[in-house]
């Protein structure tokens, strides 16, 4: 019939795509489950520098309010705080020196130390993520994790505009 077979067959994609759309509400679920709906202040980490730069912050940013807009829905009570846009006016990208990154860093770890949870968006911590969760253990505020974005922490210029 001249027909691709290839194309037509697209199980293996379906059911990969199926189960991390599982996951993800399983964890949502979860994370709905342990908050309730009380009203919570809630830290969301996630990975902001990639490569560092400002292509791959901006898209981390934008990825950042898709989740936040995620957790928002799954917690209409809670008082969300998102770093990426918080501290948005901190230019990491022309910081060779790491000074910027410091001072971003402990401003974070100042606004997470109020919070009464954490969501960690993503499977892999960037090293930022996993400071933010060292601290977290230590105060003992409850963290979860949910699945954020699989791509690597960055992206080429102009891929993911108007994610803001």
């Amino acid at each position: 019939m001249g027909l691709e077979h290839g194309t037509l067959h697209r199980a293996p994609q379906d059911a990969e795509l199926t189960l991390r759309l599982h996951e993800s509400l399983e964890a949502w679920a979860q994370v709905k489950g342990a908050l309730g709906s009380r009203d919570f202040l809630v830290y969301l980490a996630g990975p902001l520098r990639g490569d560092g730069s400002p292509a791959a912050i901006r898209h981390n940013q934008g990825m950042m309010l898709r989740q936040a807009r995620w957790a928002q829905s799954v917690l209409p009570m809670a008082t969300l705080l998102v770093p990426h846009t918080n501290f948005a006016f901190l230019d990491e990208s022309r910081d060779p020196g790491g000074r910027v990154r410091e001072l971003a860093l402990r401003s974070c770890e100042k606004v997470l130390e109020r919070c009464d949870a954490m969501l960690l968006c993503g499977r892999e911590l960037s090293p930022g993520m996993a400071r933010e969760l060292k601290l977290a253990d230590r105060l003992r505020i409850p963290t979860l994790q949910v699945p954020g974005w699989d791509g690597p922490s960055g992206a080429t210029a102009g891929e993911d505009e108007g994610a803001a």
